[in-house]
């Protein structure tokens, strides 16, 4: 009986008097329990009589299960070997738990692909993606109790084969192809992976098939590749990216046959911790890469 209420739990009958008799009664009380006290109560009488009726040497074994109202947590989700038709995820949870990837060309998604329990430790191939196109995604963990964790909406861009775009035969000619201009880097607080936001403009009036990016460590002495993408591509993502460093980007357009000298960079200081968004514009070129080197200098000594 809830002691509080006194309403009946359960209900056994005795059928003989004086020996002990084992009775397994089985109430959910989750509602009602207040702490260490759980408001039990035992009440007897005799239904034909209505004479007393002596309960003695009783002993209650009281077992009950905490519900998990524990949200999983993602520990870490990292994505790396983006192709171009298909990306690598791996995530680090707090407990088993199935993980459902929504992806799709906008925020809507619009793609569902489910990961069955596997553990606290996971790598899943997202494929079947189309070549140079930016993707948005959010990760959904859902542990056996049904407690869910869902990430933000992110994006990353997958790659154009080589064969598409940029053949070994194709010459630098500015007088073909103007260089895009880099409008903005950005860091969001908000990535679950440390990432550089990179936005441009296409400022060629000829037709070309697409843009290679290109990032710098050293003050822009020297670039490499990070990703080819289509023409219709204005922005992409760098992720995985190092604290505590400065990074130049660089972008040149090209076609077939042809392709731009490089853009003029634009840098940025990823910091060990990011609190606050991040964003450096084209207007602050000369000023952001003297400040950010600047920045360096200070944390080095």
């Amino acid at each position: 009986m809830n002691k509080e209420t006194s309403d009946i739990l359960d209900a056994k009958a005795l059928s003989v008097a004086g020996p002990k008799q084992l009775q397994d009664m089985t109430a959910t009380v989750q509602s009602w329990l207040r702490g260490d006290a759980a408001g039990i109560m035992l009440q007897a009488s005799d239904l034909e009589t209505d004479a007393d009726v002596t309960l003695s040497d009783i002993t209650i074994d009281l077992v009950y299960t905490v519900p998990d109202s524990t949200d999983p947590v993602l520990n870490q989700l990292e994505i790396f070997e983006i192709g171009s038709k298909s990306v690598k995820f791996y995530w680090e949870l707090s407990e088993p738990a199935e993980v459902t990837i929504d992806y799709g060309k906008t925020s809507r998604y619009g793609e569902t692909e489910t990961v069955d329990m596997q553990g606290l430790f996971h790598e899943h191939l997202l494929d079947g993606l189309s070549p140079g196109l930016t993707y948005h995604y959010k990760v959904t963990v859902t542990d056996a109790a049904g407690n869910k964790t869902t990430t933000r909406n992110s994006t990353f861009t997958t790659s154009l084969d080589s064969n598409v775009l940029g053949a070994q035969r194709t010459t630098v000619s500015r007088n073909v192809l103007l260089p895009p201009s880099i409008l903005a880097l950005e860091i969001n607080p908000e990535d679950v992976i440390r990432t550089v936001h990179i936005t441009w403009k296409n400022l060629t009036d000829k037709s070309i098939d697409g843009f290679i990016l290109y990032r710098s460590s050293d003050e822009g002495a020297s670039y490499r590749e990070v990703k080819r993408v289509g023409a219709e591509t204005l922005s992409m993502e760098d992720a995985g990216i190092s604290p505590n460093t400065t990074y130049y980007y660089a972008i040149r357009s090209i076609s077939s046959d042809s392709q731009s000298e490089l853009s003029s960079p634009l840098a940025i200081y990823v910091p060990e911790v990011i609190a606050d968004p991040v964003r450096i514009s084209q207007n602050e070129t000369v000023d952001a890469i003297g400040r950010t080197t600047l920045v360096i200098v200070a944390a080095a000594g």
